[in-house]
């Protein structure tokens, strides 16, 4: 989903796409199932690097604030942070889909959108690709911070007020998570705006950058 934001990075950014567990050239490792496994094994990646800016969609969302928390705790420069989609992270999750039987599970994915209906309709792709996106599903759904945590980093919030799995009015909560700066931008479409509009929400997040990079 991210390969095409490589076509036009701003000078002085350089992109890095995580790969998590059990994806593409990981297919053989287990999935994560729970948020600790996932920052543990990124933050080692990023504390010897240059300063970052992180994105994430949906469960990325959390995963980029509860990283960015880590890297702050270890003295690492941040320079911006972009949840898109993201429940803030002191919101319970109201579905928690991974602990649906199959049947059941794949009927709430095909409600839900997301997934290629040839995906579901094909039970040998359905066998490989439903249990990485339960997997998924019980690291975000399972998280939940006892209250917000705020940082010293500017916050950029994308959301769909059409989105039905994450309210617009609920992402207002991210306001809290941090003493900077803190915006909201309205995108089009449903929970999948960034595959619908990958160029509207790759430009939301380059201009911000090439701001922060030339000032």
């Amino acid at each position: 989903m991210f390969r095409s934001w490589a076509l036009d990075l701003p000078a002085g950014v350089e992109l890095w796409r995580v790969q998590l567990p059990g994806r593409e050239n990981r297919s053989r490792e287990p999935a994560c199932t729970r948020m600790r496994e996932v920052i543990d094994a990124l933050v080692p990646a990023l504390l010897e690097g240059p300063p970052v800016a992180l994105f994430g969609h949906s469960l990325g969302g959390l995963l980029a604030f509860e990283l960015a928390a880590a890297l702050h705790a270890h003295g690492a420069p941040l320079h911006w942070l972009f949840v898109s989609a993201a429940r803030p992270p002191h919101v319970p999750d109201p579905y928690q889909l991974h602990r649906l039987p199959y049947a059941a599970f794949a009927k709430a994915l095909r409600a839900r959108g997301g997934v290629h209906e040839d995906i579901l309709a094909h039970p040998e792709l359905r066998e490989l690709v439903l249990p990485l996106i339960r997997a998924d599903l019980e690291v975000a759904e399972t998280f939940l911070r006892a209250e917000p945590c705020a940082l010293p980093v500017p916050i950029t919030v994308c959301a769909a007020p059409a989105d039905a799995v994450i309210p617009w009015e609920v992402t207002s909560g991210w306001r809290a998570y941090t003493t900077g700066a803190f915006e909201r931008r309205a995108f089009e479409g449903d929970h999948f705006f960034v595959r619908e509009h990958p160029e509207l929400v790759r430009r939301c997040v380059w201009e911000r950058l090439a701001s922060l990079l030339a000032g």
